[in-house]
């Protein structure tokens, strides 16, 4: 519901494909830089993932609810239950793609490494993307592209 206030994205674009399964990066708006200081990239980007209460109830109300609790979006974030732990921990993670299920949802695998293990963690990501070489996005149904 807040995405447009916090990052550069239009909101005729925020139900679109790319910001549902986070392949999308957009610019933190300046006056929330130092506030998402953990989720943003040093080209004052972030990789965002779009949740509509229409594509996961569940999710969205548990989200709803502690948002409800806190103003703050980085004590939001680093309390998300969705949020990759390994990352707080100052461990190296990475998610792959790996298909879709029978009803068009992404699937993917993590990995995760030891401290600094970044660069072979990215090997054996990259050996595991060529043996599964998926390279396709879920189809996008009428409501994903609505403007």
């Amino acid at each position: 519901d807040k995405a447009a206030e916090y990052f550069e994205i239009e909101d005729s674009k925020i139900n679109q494909a790319p910001y549902k399964y986070m392949l999308s990066v957009v610019k933190v708006r300046d006056k929330f830089v130092n506030e998402l200081q953990a989720i943003t990239h040093i080209d004052q980007t972030a990789r965002v993932q779009i949740l509509k209460k229409e594509d996961n109830v569940r999710m969205y109300d548990i989200i709803k609810k502690f948002g409800e609790k806190t103003e703050n979006p980085l004590e939001m974030y680093l309390s998300d239950l969705c949020t990759i732990p390994a990352n707080l921990a100052g461990l190296p993670a990475i998610s792959i793609p790996t298909g879709l299920s029978d009803n068009n949802m992404p699937l993917s695998i993590q990995l995760m490494g030891k401290p600094c293990s970044d660069y072979s963690l990215l090997d054996i990501a990259e050996s595991i993307e060529d043996m599964v070489s998926f390279n396709h996005l879920p189809k996008i149904t009428k409501g994903d592209n609505e403007s």
